[in-house]
C-alpha cells in the first residue's frame, strides 16, 4: 500500500502585512521582535512596531 502526502510546497500561505496596510480587526505580530499590535477596526492601518520600529507583521492565528 502506498501512502499519499501533500508536497512541501503546498503549505498554508503566511498572511504577511506591512506598515500602512489595513488588514482588518485582529492581532498582528512583528516579524522582528514578536510584539503584538491589536487593531480594533477595519479602518485602522498597521503602525510601525511600537517596540522596535520595524514594518513587517504576520496575522496571529486564532485571533
Amino acid at each position: 500500500m502506498v501512502a499519499w502526502s501533500e508536497p512541501a510546497s503546498r503549505k498554508e500561505p503566511t498572511m504577511e502585512y506591512k506598515t500602512g496596510d489595513k488588514p482588518g480587526e485582529g492581532a498582528y505580530r512583528c516579524k522582528h521582535c514578536g510584539y503584538v499590535v491589536r487593531l480594533a477596526s477595519d479602518k485602522e492601518a498597521l503602525p510601525a512596531c511600537p517596540n522596535c520600529g520595524h514594518h513587517e507583521f504576520e496575522k496571529v492565528k486564532g485571533d
